[in-house]
């Protein structure tokens, strides 16, 4: 049952299953990014102003373009 979702999915959006692995993993690696960020803007204010909201805009952008 798992592996037909998980195929099912690949097939919907016409990907294997490397080339899914690999844009989640850098998806999954930039929202790490932003937390980081902003975990240390909420500290310092001055830091990372905007880094995390451009993360998220950025990635929205990606993810419509490819849908």
């Amino acid at each position: 049952m798992l592996k037909n979702r998980a195929t099912r999915h690949l097939r919907e959006i016409k990907m294997s299953y490397f080339s899914h692995m690999k844009r989640s993993l850098d998806i999954s690696l930039r929202l790490g990014c932003g937390c980081f960020f902003a975990a240390i803007h909420s500290i310092a204010p001055f830091f990372f102003e905007s880094a995390s909201s451009d993360l998220i805009h950025n990635l929205h952008k990606e993810l419509e373009k490819s849908s």
